[in-house]
């Protein structure tokens, strides 16, 4: 099979330049060479290029394209690859051209025998090795002979016209009746094609009726809304009250004996045995912490499963610039790997989506904050783009490298410089001399390496950017594969509200970002699209298959603005008169008609998902159509959510009112088990730290709030320290959850059988009253009809004077 793109019909002479809507060629031959400078000079647009490595190979000095209409080899044309192959065709083709040639010749023979003698010795000189051009053309309009027109204009004339009635009752022929139809004359003499089409069903959808009156009826009605009263009883323990009185006589404290000798001399003698230790105790109360929390120090096995005795988090770390983020939404944060000390976020305005409709098409800069723990006032550096930057991820490999998402739909990448980010990512550290010299007049800036064509990105904001994993090569059309040998991270995967999922090159972008007409585009994009209605899908965050590069598929899972969960296959085919279907599930069992805020798969249990909505969260397990677990509704919206890197059982929730809610799920599951307010502002962002190796080190949170404040918080042990078998309680959870998921759906399909079968049963019922009540007006009808009938014999024989009895008693 061989695939050719209908927009390099022309470049490969499939069809002649002038006539670019002509039919494509059925054969064509080609030169190695020429099918190999074509790869090198145009690359990944030309149709060759995915075969080059047969290319390299091949004998023959030609090569042969054949035309398959009707895709019998699946593509468009085929290419015998084979020496045996293309020696079959091509004798084959011979045969036929041959063929044409001599049908050709018999015909100029046989045509011009009656024409003279002159003609028939010019048809007979004509040059055997005349090239012959023979051209599939559309038939020009000619004016229709029909050879029974005569006859029919007779037949017309001789029709009998039928007369109208006279004045004298006779009858008077009519005249004939003159009828032009006539057409413009821009419709006479115009191009035709015609094709043979294939058999289609076409399916015609129900429309609603733009015109329909819906029919009300006034009512005059009262309505009162009262509260509702109840009578209950109450009773309470009653005492009797009692009068009592006390008195205190200070003539009997006056006339006690004060302490004798013997007692002052024993009270000297504690004193002077207790005075030691006292001044002892002294001395350590100013040398230790009296209020250390002594359950801080305390081992692991004393952390009991959703313990509060040391819950408190500690903000360790504040970072807010006046120039760069005050006032400013912290819209993404990403901590560098390999680094525990360097975060970056990204800062947008904070402005109502009135505002931004007037700025939009205005240029404005945006940037992107690295903090370092060793400098709390300064940035580290600040990343320039020209639009607010929506989502960032780092490399995981090569750490220097950063890919935003911006609110234009474009995407663009920074090179930080390693003495920036304290070496990471393995580049020489030759402009240290530069960025000293920065610093001394102000922060260095970074400006963005490259930014995507605008014409080729999304249309709407980036929500989600992913990185494919390591040893995955696309080929043209978005086919993948796996090579072992294939080093470093090299594409990256970006979706947008305007769902559109595109794949980006990152190796194309750092080979030609210096040359000047290099324009970085997408190497594959997919459009979902709603099957019922057709229109675009809006998307807000994607999750990759989480299995080995090996198995990798084009499996993915996306969120939409509706709070819809979607299963799709960015690698759908179509067939003939259908295109693909990307996406195979849209699960509705979590439609809020909100947007999506978080979608994150569990560290700890691959197949488990979150996704956070406005007022709710919901728990998902892949291959099932409804959520496994659904929280209750929250005082306030949340904003963001996060699984726990180190605990597989607690999850963080950010909300707009400044609260962090934490849930631990071996603790309880009806209510968050721990609240701690961040911030009096609402929080637009979570980030984990990366894991550390150290066994002492803090586990730390990076919240992000709308006034440009990064808040760095210190979580105590019992949310960072897993107890001794949490992991099987989550997966006893999670597996009963799915129990009662599918309990309660299969006692939902039992109700609705239910209730089909009582809704049928009910309908037959009525139809058997229905079939009652018309036998029952049959026989009334019968009856009036027959008493309609002796009415009317009766009349009958009074007009004829026949007597109802018959004479001397007999019959009648």
């Amino acid at each position: 099979e061989f695939f050719v793109n209908s927009s390099n019909f022309v470049r490969m002479g499939l069809v002649p330049a002038d006539e670019p809507e002509s039919e494509p060629l059925a054969f064509k031959y080609f030169t190695k060479q020429e099918a190999m400078q074509e790869v090198q000079r145009v690359g990944f647009n030309s149709d060759w290029h995915e075969h080059s490595d047969v290319l390299k190979k091949w004998s023959l000095e030609h090569l042969l394209l054949i035309r398959d209409p009707n895709r019998i080899y699946g593509q468009n044309y085929a290419w015998p690859h084979t020496p045996k192959a293309f020696q079959m065709l091509k004798q084959r083709i011979d045969e036929l051209k041959q063929k044409v040639v001599d049908d050709y010749y018999a015909q100029m023979k046989g045509g011009r025998a009656g024409e003279g003698e002159e003609e028939a010795e010019g048809a007979e000189a004509v040059d055997e090795d005349a090239h012959i051009v023979v051209k599939d053309e559309p038939i020009a309009p000619q004016p229709w002979q029909s050879d029974t027109a005569e006859e029919t204009a007779r037949e017309v004339a001789l029709l009998h016209l039928p007369g109208e009635e006279g004045v004298d009752g006779g009858k008077v022929s009519r005249r004939r009746y003159k009828v032009v139809i006539s057409r413009k004359r821009q419709h006479f003499g115009a191009q035709m094609r015609f094709n043979d089409s294939a058999e289609n069903i076409h399916s015609c959808r129900p429309q609603k009726d733009p015109n329909y009156a819906l029919h009300r009826k006034e009512l005059h009605l009262g309505i009162q809304a009262v509260p509702t009263y109840c009578q209950q009883n109450t009773q309470t323990p009653w005492f009797r009250p009692v009068n009592s009185s006390s008195q205190y006589n200070s003539d009997d404290f006056l006339n006690q004996d004060l302490y004798s000798e013997k007692e002052l001399e024993r009270l000297n003698e504690f004193l002077s045995r207790v005075a030691w230790g006292v001044e002892e105790a002294l001395q350590q109360n100013e040398t230790f912490d009296i209020y250390q929390d002594e359950f801080a120090n305390l081992g692991d096995d004393d952390l009991g499963v959703g313990a509060r005795s040391s819950a408190s988090i500690r903000e360790v770390r504040n970072f807010h610039d006046l120039t760069y983020s005050k006032s400013k939404l912290l819209a993404s944060i990403d901590w560098l790997p390999g680094s525990t000390t360097i975060v970056a976020v990204s800062c947008i305005e904070n402005m109502t989506f009135d505002e931004q409709a007037e700025l939009s098409g205005k240029g404005n800069t945006a940037v992107v904050l690295v903090w370092s723990f060793h400098d709390f006032i300064i940035p580290q550096a600040v990343l320039v783009s020209l639009s607010d930057v929506s989502v960032i991820r780092f490399n995981p490999q090569t750490p220097n490298l950063l890919i935003g998402g911006c609110n234009s739909g474009q995407l663009v990448m920074w090179r930080i410089d390693s003495s920036l980010i304290g070496g990471a990512g393995g580049q020489n550290v030759s402009r240290q001399n530069t960025i000293e010299d920065d610093r001394s007049g102000g922060i260095p800036h970074v400006h963005q390496l490259i930014a995507s064509s605008i014409d080729e990105s999304h249309k709407k904001t980036v929500t989600g950017i992913q990185w494919v994993p390591e040893g995955i090569e696309f080929e043209k059309r978005g086919r993948m594969s796996y090579k072992k040998e294939s080093v470093g991270l090299k594409y990256v995967i970006s979706i947008a509200g305007d769902g559109q999922l595109l794949i980006w090159d990152l190796n194309q972008a750092l080979q030609n970002y210096s040359e000047p007409d290099f324009v970085w585009r997408p190497i594959f994009h997919v459009q979902l699209q709603r099957q019922d209605s057709g229109t675009e899908m809006g998307c807000c965050d994607l999750l990759l298959p989480h299995c080995d590069p090996a198995d990798f598929s084009c499996y993915f899972i996306s969120a939409t603005e509706e709070g819809e969960l979607i299963y799709g296959d960015w690698g759908a085919k179509g067939e003939e008169d259908r295109k693909p279907e990307y996406v195979k599930k849209l699960l509705k069992a979590s439609k809020s008609f909100r947007p999506t805020v978080a979608l994150e798969r569990s560290p700890f249990f691959p197949s488990v998902m979150l996704t956070v909505t406005d007022w709710a969260f919901y728990l998902w397990r892949e291959g099932t159509s409804h959520p496994i677990f659904t929280s209750q509704s929250s005082p306030s919206h949340f904003a963001t959510g996060v699984w726990s890197t180190s605990r597989p059982g607690v999850l963080y929730l950010g909300r707009m009112d400044g609260i962090l809610e934490i849930w631990d799920f071996c603790d309880q599951s009806h209510k968050p088990s721990l609240t701690h307010t961040v911030t009096s502002v609402a929080i637009t962002s979570l980030a984990f730290q990366k894991t550390s190796k150290k066994p002492d080190a803090l586990a730390q949170l990076a919240v992000g709030d709308e006034n440009g404040n990064l808040h760095i918080l210190a979580l105590p042990k019992n949310l960072t320290k897993q107890a001794g078998n949490e992991m099987r309680t989550m997966s006893d959870f999670f597996a009963r959850e799915d129990s009662r998921v599918e309990y309660c759906q299969a006692k939902l399909t039992d109700l609705r059988q239910m209730a089909e079968e009582l809704e049928k049963k009910k309908q037959m019922d009525g139809e058997l009253m229905e079939i009652t009540e018309i036998r029952d007006d049959e026989d009334k009808l019968l009856e009036r009809a027959e008493a309609e009938y002796r009415a009317l014999e009766k009349q009958f024989k009074e007009a004829l004077g026949l007597s109802d009895e018959p004479p001397n008693g007999g019959t009648q």
